[in-house]
């Protein structure tokens, strides 16, 4: 055996050029390999991740993709208030799908007696960071949480009594929105304080704090349950009155876009609610569409490209760089053989048999595909310090070593068993 050995590393070395090539071609695979699985591993187990169930219902999460320069755009149309509107009709309207709004964003309260406990900052060992002010006045950022009476209905929650919430507490009275504040808020606040609040941008509203949770309140939302002792709940003011100026207009342009990442409650198939979505989106004028949790059908607002789209994609570039692979091996092969005639014709005349060259260029090609996946997971490795995918797919790795190792090996055996030992020797005179 380490006579074979020794001259499968001479064969690399006598022709470095067609080893080097082969050694190139077969990394690029590895590579490859590695990265398309991951990616469509990825993207699969995100759109295929296990939902919640209450009873027969499952929860699918709804977020915008109006991001970046597509949220930009949108906003200049002058028709972007109408398009919103147009669009959370067609949600509500829906009944099979069971949407329900709620959006969990930071909420300011203009209150100078916020104990540290209910800060945003808190979370972070960093209480001050969420005191500062807005037009002279001094605002502490706390954990909000608009909610909609469809959302609590599926979410009751007992207050400090022990008694469920009715309905009737998420109404907008006066123009005053109703506020239930968590437990953590209990002896701070009464029933029916007023408090200044603003959230995201919004404009100033007056909210009334008609109840309080009892210790330890959650609800479902997102696919985990959030506790709501440090949360204040706040109800989405209407947004079927006409803007009277800038201010109320931005305000529901802002609610209005909170409201695109409720949630589906219900029974159906999460890409027939995909499918809705993207007829809504459209009709709507709402580019990339938003996106329903765990369908295959989104649209990916980098590209605004559907992800099954984008997994046939890979999975057609996976085949035809699999079958490039195979017949480029089987060419390298032929052409190693045949500029190694004389070579092998000096081994047979020294005692060597067909099996061992068989067994040399096989080990020699074995050397040469180690070094290829060594060099190529480096590659990838190396990649992963710019993206989020970072571990090898061992099966990914070893189904293309062994897809490249049999055609290597099939089409050396059909080499040597059709060349007759004689053309092998007449090669040493060529």
């Amino acid at each position: 055996m380490g006579r074979v050995f020794n001259e499968a590393l001479f064969d690399i070395k006598k022709h470095p050029g067609v080893s080097l090539l082969i050694l190139i071609q077969i990394s690029i695979l590895i590579f490859s390999a590695n990265f398309f699985f991951e990616v469509i591993g990825n993207t699969i187990n995100q759109t295929q991740k296990q939902n919640a169930e209450i009873g027969e219902l499952k929860h699918y999460a709804l977020t915008d993709n109006l991001v970046g320069d597509y949220e930009k755009e949108f906003l200049k149309r002058e028709d972007a208030l109408i398009n919103l509107k147009k669009f959370n009709a067609a949600l509500e309207n829906k009944d099979e799908y069971g949407y329900v709004e709620a959006y969990q964003s930071p909420l300011l309260i203009f209150d100078e007696k916020m104990p540290e406990t209910t800060l945003l900052g808190y979370d972070d060992n960093n209480p001050e960071r969420s005191i500062g002010k807005v037009n002279g006045e001094v605002a502490c950022e706390v954990k909000g949480f608009a909610v909609t009476k469809g959302f609590m209905r599926l979410n009751p929650v007992k207050n400090s009594a022990g008694e469920i919430i009715p309905d009737s507490t998420y109404d907008e009275e006066n123009g005053n929105v109703n506020i239930v504040l968590g437990h953590e808020y209990e002896g701070i606040y009464s029933i029916g304080d007023e408090v200044r609040a603003m959230s995201m941008g919004e404009k100033i509203y007056n909210l009334r704090v008609v109840d309080f949770l009892e210790e330890g309140a959650s609800v479902y939302y997102r696919n985990k349950y959030l506790n709501l002792d440090r949360y204040v709940l706040t109800v989405f003011p209407s947004d079927k009155e006409i803007p009277k100026d800038y201010e109320e207009y931005h305000s529901q342009i802002v609610r209005l876009i909170m409201k695109m990442n409720g949630e589906f409650v219900t029974k159906e198939n999460p890409d027939d609610i995909q499918a809705f979505v993207n007829e809504a989106c459209k009709e709507a004028h709402i580019y990339p569409a938003s996106k329903v949790e765990s369908s295959t059908n989104a649209q990916i607002a980098i590209t605004g490209t559907a992800i099954d789209v984008i997994i046939k994609t890979f999975e057609k570039m996976l085949v035809i760089l699999a079958v490039f692979s195979v017949a480029s091996t089987i060419i390298f092969v032929s052409i190693k053989i045949s500029r190694n005639k004389k070579y092998y014709g000096v081994l047979l005349l020294n005692g060597y048999s067909k099996k061992e060259i068989f067994a040399i260029i096989m080990v020699s090609f074995g050397i040469v595909i180690a070094c290829a996946n060594a060099l190529g997971l480096f590659v990838y490795k190396l990649s992963a310090l710019f993206t989020t995918i970072d571990s090898v797919n061992v099966p990914a790795t070893i189904a293309a070593n062994i897809v490249i190792f049999l055609s290597a090996m099939a089409s050396t055996l059909f080499i040597i068993k059709e060349t007759q030992i004689d053309k092998f020797l007449r090669g040493i005179n060529d």
